[in-house]
């Protein structure tokens, strides 16, 4: 794949992303997991020389800074295909970055976080565990290089897209926060997973607030994120459950402090203390 291969891309991912057929974008997530398994084969191939003699235990190759330079706008006067594939892979990821801001149209953003479950699974981030990768990228042939792709901003525009409007968005925005959190070096996800006890009393808070459904929705899928993590290794000083059963013990208080204050006051349970954001998240935690 050469240079100009690469410049057309990035003139027309933009276009391609935004488009409002469904059955297209669908279409352009196909080509995107074959394009993915394109850049494995021959960035393989042409790092053969850099890692010849290295040993295993080493790890993969860092990405050249070259590739960093190119994607904050430096022009460089580099022909190498190796530098242009690696290149394209991080102005690609921060592409997709930049598509799940909050102004952003309901298809940039469903395309992005789909994407980046295929960018995430392709295993071009080390840190992705083995049993998480697709189908192609479990085969024999593995990236030469890896490139850390969660960070503290990718995480946070997640966690706001986890109280979309939008069902599928919340759906896929906690299944790309998962394979964030499993990506991340250990004392980062410590200091993203301090961050959850506050993300979900804010969304509690504004479920209590407006009553809406998809709120609730999404208050049940930040337990059902803050369910899966809880048997992490965590200090008892980030206020997380040491388990699951710490998670579910939890909703189920506030399900019966709930009903305490309906048997008194009907009136404040119903208009102070909706339910359905417990309820969904049971069922959640409890399939």
């Amino acid at each position: 794949m050469t240079g100009g291969i690469f410049k057309s891309l990035k003139r027309n991912l933009i276009h391609l992303h935004a488009d409002t057929d469904a059955f297209f974008r669908r279409e352009v997530h196909g080509y995107t997991q074959k394009l993915f398994d394109r850049l494995r084969a021959s960035t393989a191939t042409l790092s053969k020389g850099l890692i010849k003699g290295r040993a295993p235990e080493e790890g993969r190759l860092p990405f050249p800074k070259e590739c960093f330079q190119q994607d904050s706008g430096v022009e460089t006067s580099s022909e190498d295909l190796l530098t242009e594939s690696l290149a394209f892979i991080v102005w690609y990821t921060r592409f997709l970055e930049w598509e799940l801001r909050s102004t952003g149209t309901y298809q940039r953003r469903i395309t992005a976080l789909r994407s980046l479950i295929i960018a995430l699974k392709s295993g071009v981030d080390a840190g992705v565990p083995h049993a998480q990768l697709s189908k192609s990228a479990q085969g024999e042939l593995n990236w030469a290089h890896t490139l850390q792709i969660p960070s503290t901003k990718l995480i946070r525009l997640l966690l706001d897209l986890v109280l979309d409007p939008f069902d599928d968005i919340r759906e896929a925005s906690v299944s790309v926060l998962q394979l964030c959190l499993a990506a991340l070096p250990d004392a980062e996800k410590t200091s993203m997973l301090s961050t959850l006890p506050q993300f979900v009393a804010r969304a509690e808070a504004m479920m209590l607030r407006t009553g809406r459904a998809d709120q609730a929705d999404g208050v049940a899928r930040a337990y059902a994120l803050l369910f899966t993590v809880a048997d992490v290794n965590v200090t008892e000083a980030l206020e997380l459950p040491s388990s699951n059963s710490g998670v579910f013990d939890g909703l189920r208080k506030q399900l019966t402090d709930t009903l305490e204050i309906a048997r008194t006051n009907l009136s404040e349970a119903v208009n102070g203390r909706p339910v359905h954001g417990i309820y969904a998240a049971l069922t959640f935690v409890c399939p």
